[in-house]
């Protein structure tokens, strides 16, 4: 057997150590990545559901400060009239704000909790505007096959709020 040059020997340990270094940067690189995903994905849950939790408090906020001024001018308000003049201002809010990495809001109001066609009514849609005041049916599927509306309603059924990625 013949004997490798202790040069040699060196060099092929020096590969191998640098090929394990790079092999351990990368993985590294594959976790802090993962890592700054799940965090980001965090981050813009929070910041959603405290948009969302905001746009609640101003309504509910907007609904008595207008109920009491209306009784004070000794008028009797409508809850259509202070949905509708609620709905406007809330409508304005989501169309103007700029959500990261493309997120955006949406109201939907449901009119049957039980599902089905015309469950609800599209109020207000950050993304797809055109498309406020239509009926929506929990038996709508979307491109993929789901039935994203019957999620959304089991969704707030169950928890009372619903966060889509």
């Amino acid at each position: 057997m013949k004997k490798i040059p202790r040069k040699i020997t060196f060099i092929i340990i020096f590969i191998v150590l640098i090929a394990l270094f790079a092999s351990i940067l990368a993985l590294q690189h594959i976790f802090l990545e993962y890592k700054l995903k799940t965090n980001l994905s965090a981050y813009q849950r929070l910041e959603m559901k405290t948009t969302v939790d905001n746009f609640i408090v101003m309504i509910d906020s907007m609904k008595k400060g207008m109920t009491e001024a209306a009784i004070a001018a000794n008028v009797q308000p409508t809850y259509q009239d202070i949905k509708n003049s609620v709905t406007e201002f809330v409508r304005y809010q989501v169309h103007e704000m700029d959500y990261k990495n493309g997120s955006y809001i949406w109201i939907n109001e449901v009119v049957n909790w039980d599902g089905g066609d015309n469950y609800a009514i599209r109020l207000v849609h950050g993304n797809l505007p055109e498309t406020e005041g239509t009926f929506l049916s929990t038996s709508k599927r979307d491109s993929k096959g789901n039935l994203p509306y019957l999620e959304e309603l089991e969704g707030i059924k169950e928890n009372g709020e619903l966060f889509y990625e």
